[in-house]
């Protein structure tokens, strides 16, 4: 990994890293809406991210898609997705939870080299591949732009929607003083998972250019 730049964590007393109850492979259904947002789970690199499924005796999290948050590979903490339309779309663990805030980490950054595509959401990431990573929405923290700021090339690649779109060229502007280079990508889809296979093949190109 560079580190051009240092990564401030918060000093806040942190917790004990506890996944939800009843975590399972990830199910056919789950499986199959993954796959129809255009996530190749069939990919090799798509079982190092460990997704999974929360089975019925996950409490709160049932029923909803897996996505851990990790450090150096070892799960710190954690998001979910619930396929359903309506509600709360993402779903992550509570502060006493996590051994590290996931607000404080870059969903997928392990599987970065020195570019970085950024989106808001796990599943834009996952739909891009190694090489993309989401803040977990469109509010970032400053230990997530020191780490986006260690990397000479960035692309931040948020939805298309007006105050998402001002949210990243703000997120591009507090990285302008960092050392490197931030584009800020406008895409023709409302997100990267719901974008053509032309437009991700673009993103792939800038990532593999």
């Amino acid at each position: 990994k560079l580190d051009l730049v240092p990564v401030a964590f918060d000093n806040k007393k942190r917790g004990r890293y506890r996944p939800p109850d009843d975590l399972i492979p990830l199910t056919p259904r789950h499986e199959d809406y993954l796959r129809g947002r255009g996530i190749e789970t069939g990919k090799d690199w798509f079982a190092l991210y460990v997704v999974r499924s929360v089975g019925m005796g996950g409490d709160r999290y049932k029923y909803r898609i897996f996505l851990p948050v990790t450090l150096g590979q070892k799960e710190v903490s954690y998001t979910t997705r619930s396929m359903l339309p309506g509600g709360q779309r993402y779903l992550s663990a509570p502060p006493e939870d996590e051994a590290v805030s996931h607000k404080e980490l870059l969903f997928g950054e392990d599987f970065v080299r020195s570019v970085i595509v950024v989106h808001e959401g796990p599943l834009d990431a996952l739909r891009i591949g190694p090489g993309a990573a989401a803040t977990f929405g469109t509010a970032y923290s400053k230990a997530q732009l020191y780490r986006i700021g260690r990397y000479p090339k960035r692309y931040i690649c948020f939805d298309s929607e007006p105050g998402a779109q001002a949210r990243a060229e703000k997120l591009a502007d507090d990285l302008s003083v960092l050392p490197g280079k931030t584009w800020n990508v406008q895409l023709d889809a409302h997100d990267a998972a719901d974008s053509s296979p032309r437009e991700v093949a673009r993103l792939r190109r800038l990532i593999d250019g």
